[in-house]
């Protein structure tokens, strides 16, 4: 699927589909990837979320391993995000204001919650497995979080304290 395979589908409510981008990323250079939303709506830069139709509520993406920094940038109308379990990356400002997200689940290879990757976001319900044991600073703030679920032991998770204020008062025991 090419660049801007769904420009102007204003009515677009649901995309299922693999690999998201201009070429597959096997680096983790998470800066210099392509994978991004706005690529299926015409463009290579995540600075042009206003491509993405208001309709578009949910979205799931299969045969990919890693996202990269800011996937769903400002991606304000997804309610839905499914990723396959055994991805092992999440970049930079993933899903930073995807104001209408309420519920994540944190796919199962994932160990690293990066820097802002939720930062602004709508997601008030989380699910952490328990491969997840470092949460960088800011990865979840200015957040609402209603609802944490940590499937590992609290005491392997490291969280930096650093705007994620939210995600620690819902952790406490």
């Amino acid at each position: 699927m090419g660049i801007g395979i769904f420009r102007n589908a204003s009515s677009l409510q649901k995309l299922r589909a693999p690999f998201i981008g201009e070429e597959r990323e096997t680096s983790s250079e998470l800066f210099r990837s392509h994978d991004i939303l706005v690529y299926f709506f015409g463009s290579k830069t995540y600075l042009h979320y206003h491509l993405i139709p208001d309709s578009l509520k949910e979205v799931e993406f299969y045969d990919i391993d890693q996202i990269h920094n800011s996937t769903f940038y400002k991606a304000t109308s997804l309610e839905v995000i499914i990723l396959p379990d055994y991805m092992t990356q999440i970049g930079i400002r993933s899903f930073y204001q995807t104001h209408n997200l309420r519920y994540f689940e944190i796919p199962f290879g994932v160990t690293h919650i990066p820097e802002s990757a939720f930062e602004g976001s709508g997601v008030n319900h989380l699910v952490i497995p328990s491969t997840v044991t470092y949460i960088d600073l800011n990865a979840f703030k200015n957040t609402n979080l209603e609802y944490v679920i940590y499937y590992g032991e609290p005491s392997n998770l490291y969280i930096d304290l650093s705007g994620n204020d939210s995600l620690i008062e819902k952790l406490k025991p």
